[in-house]
């Protein structure tokens, strides 16, 4: 179930960051990362926003494959994992805990500019990359879709003028194995082409033991670019990608209820009485075209088109102890057994989405005012099917309880943004942005409950739909002290579209649903103190940022019983 709450939240952040061996013989410089987040390449020391930015250099350092991987390395951005796709990635302490398919994330992903509106799409895109970059706080006047905690915006390397082939391995001592080849040849100087892939293997970490199984996770990811430059001020790229992932790593472990003695078999061995499973593929294509225009200006069209399969399924107590669980969840009922030995498992068997989005975008400035307006349009359909079963193993009865839901939702939205900036002196600079959203979302529902854990049983298929809209502004003045220090501050306003619940809710409480749980939009205002600056020649930087952000109906998940 998804409530709605207030939240405040006050906190200063900083980063300081010094040249590797700054104070050797041999000095290093801090390496100039270029963002893009204002729609214009520029420094980010001189955004007046805080961003934390990783070049394809820095990210190669790392040796992180994934984004959760490499947000901790970031200030005031964390991530979790749950499995492949079961993400929850924060951006200044807020994240969505809630992977259905009613609801969105507070974090917004973009890859090449385009909205990815579901982490499940964004697992296999972690490779190949120019650039990341993390902004916090509320995103709208920036980006195509509405963000209340944050953007992380990833940029792929594109086709390049020169033939040149790269090919990498990679072994572990647990069993990871890693490969990866880019392969970029050119035509002609206004023709060129990109192959980029990366799998990786995970084999062997620990077995298991009740269905001698070992441990592994297996990913494969494609991409396929091609760059026209069609004339002189005309340019198109197409990108093409596919990705694919499966393991069995998914699921906890409950030590409190092992078979496997701790310290000599644990972790090594484990024991679980049905196997976790999660498959994910992934499918897409983006077509960006930009124009330059007369007068310095610039149009880009971003046409972005994406599909996932993905199927979860865990065994919930993360054990093998069934003849425990059958006297807890005998217990329930006042009865000391049910079979002898019982086992939890929740799965998504099916969940299947589309999204298709449509961005314009014009861009413009002068020596003193740069600026850009956008629209764009998003268009997603999901399906999906939730099950919780108890399951026999000491009688082989199978599954003997279960509760089902099955949803069905769309979700179409469309937005204007633009933003200005006005260099009102050599100093001093003012910003000032807006969006505009309109959200509409249907919603379906059908469930069935033996128990009422995750569902509550409804007399055929349950059907609704809701609008809602939404204006937010952004306001920031920033101010130059010297050409290594800068001041700013910044008040803003970020939304987030309400949703509904995959269950029913039994209003009536005569344990058959009666309606469709929807839930209220998020918003966020957020005041921003900022300084940026650099020190010793460049080689010790100093960013710190102090902020209050004042959620309005927080979206959070909550588990109940019976759908209520």
């Amino acid at each position: 179930m998804n409530t709605s709450v207030k939240r405040n939240s006050a906190l200063i952040a900083s980063a300081l960051t010094l040249g590797t061996f700054a104070l050797a013989t041999q000095a290093q410089l801090l390496e100039e990362v270029i963002v893009t987040a204002q729609k214009r390449a520029e420094s980010a020391q001189d955004v007046p926003i805080a961003i934390s930015a990783m070049s394809e250099e820095m990210i190669a350092d790392t040796g992180v494959d994934n984004i959760t991987q490499v947000l901790p390395l970031l200030p005031g951005v964390t991530g979790a994992t749950a499995g492949i796709a079961t993400n929850a990635w924060a951006i200044r302490g807020i994240s969505t805990n809630d992977w259905s398919t009613g609801s969105e994330p507070s974090v917004a992903i973009y890859v090449d500019e385009a909205y990815i509106g579901r982490n499940t799409l964004a697992t296999t895109a972690f490779f190949d990359l120019a650039g990341l970059e993390a902004i916090k706080g509320p995103q709208g006047t920036l980006f195509g879709r509405n963000a209340a905690a944050g953007a992380i915006s990833l940029t792929t390397n594109k086709p390049a003028n020169e033939n040149s082939l790269k090919v990498g391995l990679g072994a572990g001592s647990e069993g990871q194995q890693q490969y990866n080849v880019i392969a970029n040849g050119a035509l002609n100087d206004d023709f060129a082409v990109r192959l980029a892939y990366r799998g990786t293997r995970f084999e062997g970490f620990w077995e298991e033991v009740a269905n001698n199984e070992d441990a592994y996770r297996d990913e494969d990811a494609i991409r396929l670019s091609a760059r026209w430059d069609i004339s002189d001020s005309v340019q198109s790229i197409l990108t093409l990608n596919y990705g694919e992932q499966e393991s069995n790593m998914n699921g906890g472990y409950n030590p409190l209820l092992s078979t496997v003695e701790p310290g000599v078999e644990f972790p090594d061995k484990v024991a679980r009485s049905t196997l976790d499973r999660e498959k994910n593929e992934t499918q897409g294509v983006n077509l960006r075209i930009t124009w330059q225009l007369a007068g310095g200006m610039v149009l880009t069209s971003i046409t972005d088109a994406r599909n996932f399969d993905y199927s979860y399924q865990q065994d919930v107590d993360g054990s093998n102890a069934d003849a425990t669980i059958d006297s807890i969840l005998a217990s329930l009922f006042g009865q000391p057994a049910i079979t002898g030995g019982l086992t939890l498992e929740f799965a998504n068997p099916s969940v299947e989405g589309s999204t298709f989005s449509q961005e314009l975008r014009l861009a413009g400035g002068s020596d003193s005012v740069d600026w850009f307006l956008g629209v764009n349009y998003f268009d997603e359909e999901v399906d999906e099917t939730q099950l919780f079963n108890v399951i026999d193993t000491a009688l082989g009865l199978g599954t003997i309880f279960f509760d089902r839901n099955i949803n069905a939702g769309s979700n179409k939205a469309l937005g204007a943004f633009g933003d200005v900036r006005w260099a009102v002196s050599d100093a001093l600079a003012l910003t000032a942005g807006g969006r505009w959203t309109r959200d509409k979302k249907d919603w379906c529902t059908e469930g069935y409950a033996d128990l009422g854990f995750i569902s509550v049983s409804t007399d055929g298929q349950l059907c609704d739909s809701q609008e809602w809209s939404d204006f937010s502004p952004r306001l920031i003045a920033e101010y130059r002290l010297s050409d290594d220090l800068m001041v700013y501050a910044s008040a803003s306003q970020g939304y987030k579209a309400g949703g509904f619940n995959p269950a029913a809710a039994d209003f009536n409480s005569d344990f058959i649903g009666d309606s469709v749980a929807g839930f209220d939009p998020e918003s966020n205002r957020s005041y921003e103190l900022g300084l940026k600056s650099e020190f010793m020649d460049g080689r010790m930087r100093f960013n710190i940022a102090a902020y209050n952000s004042d959620y309005e109906d927080l979206q959070i998940a909550t588990a109940t019983i019976g759908g209520i």
